[in-house]
């Protein structure tokens, strides 16, 4: 320290696992010597625990770097899946379900699950690890662990010398041959000159003394010897760990228990730790006690996926005092505390208008219209519906008689919550609109009550002036996150962002209207909303949801329900503009292996995403980026492609993907000439961006790359890329179409004989072997571009690519 000076430049990695104090501190020390300091972490994994948010706040001051490109994953698509999870986007869950990574149970069921897997990967020669949401699971994850090595071990081996042990900090014991993990830095202790102990770190014991335990590093090898003093301290086993003890934690495979209250930053640390595999076992069924029976997931528990949907939405990362004084000025926030007063509000003067009598007389007639009704779940719920229908002048009885005559109510399994919905059509309690579509307005007789008028006629106001704001700041700032396929139109937007603030929506639950409502108004209006924002998306979906629901076996009602299949068909319909071979791409995926019931659309997209390179998905995602990249390469292009071309290029949003897919490319062993050959006689439709094609078409035409170049295929039928390894549950590998000239004579003189497909819909009918229906479409109309796609490859003649010989 020092040596800090002015020429210094001091790197702080992780970041975001110091507080708020210590960082200031050491950032403090190193500009008052004159140094510099960068930051690197990672403010979506597990935090410290003191006050932290700093890394929030830099970013959104001040901007930062983000990497996108994940090497950890032996599957490239488990790494963009990860991203995604980081962010708390739903879709993520589809790449874990399609891999038959979500297992199911009771905790006791999962606990032995977990431990038989951890055993299997073991047993195999993979460096595995279980997780687990409390220390007692640990440590009785430990204890099976421990004692299955020593009962598994050789007879007489050193493995199975129990008469030498030391005390770990856990209070288990060890023994050589056990694993530990290492819980503190110590620079002190040094396994070569440039490594040393820390957090997180896996060792194997060799060897056990009084005074030291003599150990080896599970990865680099490297021996070490602890001293008695830091493994009483600061050592335990290491077969299980809580999620935080596992941050740092490098594996072959993970499996780790999942109780349902953990955040999504737990979730993405636990499903980040294993390069090959990461399974999690989340407890879905109750735990036998009769005290836990009222409990709302207990009457109504969540299925796996919604539990895991849950824990995205849980959004538990550190935020400032700055963040949360700026966050208490936002007009979205105003929006949700004002329409929870107004509707509260609403509810305690109708109960003060009809009185304590009135309220009284109205349960007991409840009771005697459907016996024990006041002890079910809902019933506060239906008791506010009832007294503000007695508001609006209405008889509640004869209402609910009504409701309870209508249909039968014996297979209900909450009586209270059904005659809620059935009590009126619109689910406003007898009134109509209020300041929100979804909101009751006030009734005429408390609107002329002396007290509660002129109150709730401001508060419905005050409603309406930050709904104003916050459609009009929607409609004038940038794209929101939730909408991943693009802007919706400003309406859909404006009113997307009121029913987000107005319902407490949080800023990290990528759902576009969050969770599922059950009161009648706010579903209604809901569900309205998401087939406004589908319909904003309806010419892609007229001509690739038929598509998806071939590929997914399903109704395609049923996929227009699925909230990816816009996101979907609009990446689809954008590869295929850009010349790649996207229904032949879908037709392989389809082919690999069932789907899940459960985000389906977003299984089928990872199935695709595998074969696209990192830097082309950050620009699906998060379109926008600086264009002012520039490559060593960039003057060749300006000589193939001419003045005009070139610039057009590189003025697209697009140009930094270029650029990665470019240097990517010419590190396997492309020439610039390959990649750019035909570019510039290429006609592009209006509207699209001939940048975005290009990368799409070499990504797809680049995967998967062979080591060496080969000029075709050396028997029909067997690829050449066989040794490229894959993940065992990985989807099948996509190989890419090949122009006839690179196709063995057979194949291609079988290519060339086929009649060439007039448009996109005849190929998809062609490719997918699936019915789809030629009527007109009701409702928008295709865009030219939609309705006459050319059929084309993205290595055809015209515009062929390939590695140079």
């Amino acid at each position: 320290m020092t040596d800090i000076g002015p020429g210094t430049l001091v790197v702080i990695d992780e970041a975001g696992m110091a507080d708020t104090i210590s960082l200031d501190l050491a950032v403090q020390f190193v500009l008052d010597r004159g140094g510099s300091v960068r930051l690197i972490g990672d403010d979506q994994q597990l935090a410290a625990i003191g006050a932290g948010g700093v890394l929030r706040d830099i970013q959104s001051t001040h901007g930062a770097c983000r990497l996108t490109e994940l090497v950890r994953f032996a599957d490239p698509a488990e790494g963009a899946a990860t991203l995604a999870l980081r962010e708390g986007r739903p879709e993520a869950l589809g790449f874990y379900l399609d891999r038959a990574r979500v297992h199911v149970g009771d905790l006791a069921t999962m606990t032995e699950d977990v431990f038989g897997a951890w055993q299997t990967d073991r047993a195999q020669g993979l460096d595995s690890i279980m997780l687990a949401p409390t220390r007692q699971l640990v440590s009785d994850l430990n204890q099976r662990a421990r004692a299955h090595r020593v009962e598994s071990a050789d007879p007489g081996s050193s493995r199975c010398d129990e008469a030498r042990t030391v005390c770990l900090a856990d209070g288990n014991l060890a023994g050589v041959g056990d694993l530990v993990i290492t819980r503190s830095n110590d620079r002190r202790l040094r396994s070569s000159s440039t490594d040393w102990v820390k957090n997180g770190d896996r060792w194997t014991v060799r060897a056990i003394d009084e005074r030291a335990v003599r150990v080896q590093h599970t990865r680099s090898g490297r021996l070490l010897t602890l001293p008695a003093d830091y493994v009483h301290r600061h050592t335990e086993l290491g077969y299980a760990t809580t999620i935080h003890t596992a941050q740092g934690v490098s594996v072959d495979t993970m499996h780790g228990l999942a109780n349902g209250d953990e955040s999504r930053q737990a979730l993405y640390t636990m499903l980040t730790r294993g390069k090959q595999g990461n399974h999690v076992y989340p407890e879905v069924v109750g735990d036998g006690d009769p005290h836990s029976v009222i409990r709302p997931e207990m009457t109504h528990p969540p299925t796996p996926t919604g539990l895991l949907e849950q824990i995205l939405a849980r959004d538990d990362a550190p935020r400032s005092a700055t963040t949360m004084l700026r966050e208490q000025a936002v007009p979205a926030t105003l929006l949700g505390q004002a329409a929870q007063r107004y509707l509260d509000a609403l509810y305690v003067a109708a109960e003060h208008e009809l009185g304590p009598e009135q309220v009284a007389r109205l349960e007991a007639d409840a009771e005697r219209v459907v016996p024990e009704v006041t002890q079910q779940p809902a019933w506060p719920a239906l008791r506010a519906h009832l007294i503000l229908t007695g508001a609006h002048g209405v008889d509640p009885t004869v209402k609910l008689r009504a409701a309870a005559e209508s249909r039968e109510l014996d297979t209900a399994g909450d009586t209270a919550a059904v005659l809620d919905w059935r009590l009126d059509d619109t689910g406003l309690r007898g009134g109509g609109h209020g300041p929100l579509p979804w909101l009751p307005g006030v009734p005429a007789s408390l609107a002329g009550n002396d007290t509660w008028g002129s109150y709730l006629v401001q508060r419905a106001a005050k409603v309406t002036d930050l709904a104003i704001t916050v459609r009009e700041q929607a409609v004038a700032g940038a794209t929101p996150g939730w909408a991943p396929s693009g802007r919706p139109a400003d309406p859909v937007l404006g009113d997307i962002a009121v029913w987000r603030a107005a319902t407490l929506v949080d800023d990290a639950d990528w759902r576009p209207t969050g969770r599922a409502q059950l009161q009648k108004a706010p579903a209604i209006w809901q569900r309205q909303l998401t087939e406004r924002l589908i319909g904003d998306r309806a010419p892609a979906m007229e001509e690739w949801g038929p598509v998806i629901a071939a590929a997914t076996g399903t109704t395609v009602r049923a996929t227009g329900r699925d909230p990816f299949a816009p996101v979907l068909a609009g990446r689809l319909a954008a590869m295929a503009r850009s010349g790649v071979d996207a229904p032949g791409m879908l037709r392989r995926a389809r082919a690999t292996g069932t789907l899940p019931d459960d985000h389906t659309a977003a299984a089928l997209w990872w199935r695709l995403r595998r074969h696209l390179p990192p830097a082309v998905v950050q620009q699906i995602d998060h379109a926008g980026q600086d264009g002012g990249l520039r490559a060593a390469w960039t003057p060749r292009v300006l000589q193939l492609l001419g003045q005009d071309r070139a610039a057009q290029l590189q003025a697209s949003p697009w140009w930094p993907t270029l650029v990665t897919t470019v240097d990517h490319a010419l590190a396997r062993g492309w020439s610039v000439q390959d990649l750019f050959r035909g570019e510039a006689a290429q006609l592009t439709d209006p509207g699209d961006d001939p940048c975005q094609r290009l990368v799409w078409r070499l990504s797809v035409a680049m995967d998967p790359v062979p080591d060496e170049p080969c000029d075709a295929y050396p028997v029909v039928g067997v690829c050449p890329w066989h040794h490229v390894p894959v993940p065992a549950d990985a989807a099948q590998t996509l190989l890419p179409d090949l122009s006839a000239d690179q196709l063995p004579p057979v194949v291609a003189e079988r290519r060339l004989a086929a009649p060439p497909a007039r448009d996109l819909r005849d190929r998809l009918v062609t490719m997918l072997d699936v019915q789809i229906d030629t009527r007109p479409p009701i409702g928008p109309t295709l865009t030219g571009a939609a309705q006459e796609r050319r059929s084309i490859s993205p290595t055809s003649p015209d515009r062929s690519v390939g590695p140079r010989r």
